[in-house]
């Protein structure tokens, strides 16, 4: 138990470390193109923080919302979309922290490629992530998520039949379960 606990914990952590390393290296290119600019002020700082660490963070935003922009264009959606599926095959757990970042950016929003569902099994229904459907077969690869930790959780391959697609976003589902459901019920209603 010990032993996949650990393992458990470094695997949830790996993709915050990367992301970590990432966003130190945006900040230093950020820093490097910015320098020239920042050099011609005086170098006093403000709140501790230097001037050149302002503007590195203000031309990050800029960036960043200029490929946001460019994201909701047709041309770049493809690109995005395929991003998308490539980090999900290679971080565990990206999708998951994908739907909580929108949920916390624009609540309600649903999540790209994650199509929430419930399972009718034994009169009880459970939700669950839609992972996959099988073409040859009448059948669906479905992560049934785990509370209060909804990324740990259980696969299994249902039949289509007793599925039921929900109209409810990831990232609502995500914070129910870790409220044990609390909070399903009125989700359901609206």
């Amino acid at each position: 138990m010990l032993k996949t606990t650990v393992i458990g914990g470094i695997l949830f952590l790996v993709p915050f470390g990367i992301l970590l390393l990432v966003l130190h290296e945006v900040l230093l290119l950020a820093l490097l193109i910015v320098d020239p600019i920042a050099s011609l002020f005086p170098k006093d700082d403000y709140w501790g923080i230097s001037l050149a660490v302002i503007l590195a963070v203000l031309l990050i935003l800029v960036v960043c919302f200029v490929a946001g922009l460019a994201a909701r264009h047709a041309a770049f959606s493809g690109v995005s979309s395929k991003t998308d599926q490539f980090l999900e095959q290679i971080i565990p757990g990206y999708e998951m922290l994908r739907a909580r970042i929108s949920g916390a950016i624009a609540e309600g929003q649903k999540s790209s490629s994650s199509k929430v569902v419930s399972v009718m099994s034994g009169g009880l229904k459970r939700y669950a992530l839609l992972v996959e459907e099988f073409a040859d077969s009448e059948e669906a690869l479905v992560f049934l998520p785990g509370s209060p930790n909804a990324e740990s959780g259980v696969i299994g391959r249902v039949p289509l039949s007793d599925l039921e697609f929900e109209n409810i976003p990831v990232s609502k589902l995500h914070r129910a379960f870790k409220f044990y459901g609390r909070g399903l019920g009125e989700i359901e209603l609206q």
